[in-house]
Order: structure tokens, then C-alpha cells, then sequence
């Protein structure tokens, strides 16, 4: 990890996404750390304006989270897509085609922009498109790597955080508000390429995406995968 997204991890609190407000005096002070490279600060700032109840003061929010995702690297773009997620903002979905492109790695495992899609109705992120589909060149590892990842990621909370198969369940967030862990996860083997499905409710949670498709990759390549293409919608395959 960098170091911007090490200080992203400790700065960032999946709280912000819900209902974060600054009065005059904070603002101006988060606004002068962002003058000293704070993403963080750039964060609650666009956070702040995000949350505003007056719809037509919203877009300013997304400047501050271009500067947030320029101090903080990569995966301040998941931050950002939890954050308009839990404002009910369309934007969402832009910022999470953007994250999960952050994870390819085109020489070995890589990851479609929609893998996990957000879906809109009207504009606002209505639910999200919870299977993961794997094209590779040796089935039967796929299916054993999805296989290793389907217990892992039932053990996954809606703020990103991986919880051991040991430790108690339900997870409590900060303020003891418990966070949503998925229902079912089951692979299927019986279309044209293996795919994970979760049944999240429809949940529009990019931060469980994050650690979901994190997952799946880390498996892939534990199953001595060396290459793979993980995506949501079929996609043609290079011989058509």
C-alpha cells in the first residue's frame, strides 16, 4: 500500500459517507489541510457537500473529491463512490467503474470496469449487480479459486472490513450500528464461464465490492492462475 493510501485507511471512516455536516469554522480548517495535501480533509470536505439537503449545493462536492482522489491514489475512488452511494447521488456509479479499474492488472488478473455495477433508476443508485464472472484458461481452477472465495467473502462487512470464520458475528460499527454482511454467496459452474453470486438484497455497498473483488483475485492467483479476466456483463471473448 502507498503511503497516500495508507493515510487514506486511517483518515477515511466509512461513517462519513452517511451524514456528515461542518459547520463554517471546521470547514475552513479541513480546507487548509487540503492546502497541506490532505486527502483526508478533502474527503469530509466533499463528504459535507455531498450530504447538503439542498440538491442544487451537491455539485460542489465533486471537486473536492477530485482532490481527494489526487493526494490520496487509487483507492480513494472507492471512498468516494461509498460516499455518493450513501447520498443517494448517481455519481456513485462513474466513481465505481473508476475504482474498479484500479485493481486490473492487465498482464494478470483483470478486472472489467463493471464488474459489480451500480445500477440507476432516474439518475440515483437504485441497486448493485452482485456476481462476478471469470473467463480464464483453466476452468477448473477458476471454479476451485471462486469456491475459496465464496466462504471468505460471507464474512465480509458493508464497510470492507474481512472478518475471520472465528469471530463473532453479527460486526458492530463505531457506533455499535450493525453492518450488513451478504445473505448467500454460492458459485455457479453451469454457464458459458464459472461466476461467485451474492445475495446482497440489492445493496448498493461499493466498499464490500472493494474487498469482494480483492478476494477473488487473491484466489485466483493462489490457485496459480496467472492470468484471468473478472467482470459482472458478458463480454465477447477475443475469438469473436
Amino acid at each position: 500500500m502507498s503511503y497516500g493510501c495508507a493515510m487514506l485507511a486511517g483518515m477515511f471512516d466509512s461513517r462519513w459517507g452517511a451524514a456528515a455536516r461542518l459547520d463554517d469554522e471546521r470547514l475552513a480548517a479541513e480546507a487548509a489541510l487540503v492546502a497541506a495535501g490532505d486527502a483526508g480533509a478533502a474527503y469530509r470536505i466533499g463528504c459535507h457537500h455531498a450530504n447538503q439537503e439542498d440538491w442544487e449545493l451537491r455539485p460542489q462536492a465533486e471537486a473536492w473529491f477530485v482532490r481527494a482522489a489526487q493526494l490520496g491514489g487509487p483507492d480513494a475512488a472507492w471512498w468516494i463512490a461509498h460516499a455518493y452511494a450513501y447520498a443517494f447521488d448517481g455519481r456513485s456509479r462513474q466513481w465505481l467503474r473508476r475504482a474498479v479499474g484500479t485493481e486490473s492488472d492487465p498482464d494478470g488478473i483483470a478486472v472489467d470496469h463493471g464488474t459489480l455495477a451500480i445500477v440507476l433508476d432516474h439518475g440515483y443508485p437504485t441497486h448493485q449487480r452482485w456476481r462476478v464472472r471469470v473467463r480464464s484458461d483453466d476452468r477448473a481452477r477458476a471454479v476451485a479459486a471462486l469456491t475459496a472465495a465464496c466462504a471468505r467473502v460471507m464474512c465480509v462487512a458493508e464497510d470492507g472490513r474481512e472478518f475471520g470464520p472465528d469471530e463473532d458475528l453479527p460486526v458492530l460499527d463505531g457506533d455499535g450500528h450493525e453492518l450488513y454482511t451478504p445473505n448467500h454467496a454460492a458459485v455457479d459452474d453451469t454457464g458459458a464461464v464459472p461466476e461467485l453470486h451474492l445475495d446482497c438484497k440489492d445493496g448498493v455497498m461499493p466498499l464490500l465490492a472493494r474487498t469482494v473483488i480483492r478476494i477473488v483475485a487473491q484466489e485466483l492467483r493462489a490457485a496459480g492462475l496467472p492470468w484471468a479476466l473478472l467482470f459482472t456483463e458478458e463480454i465477447p471473448s477475443p475469438a469473436n
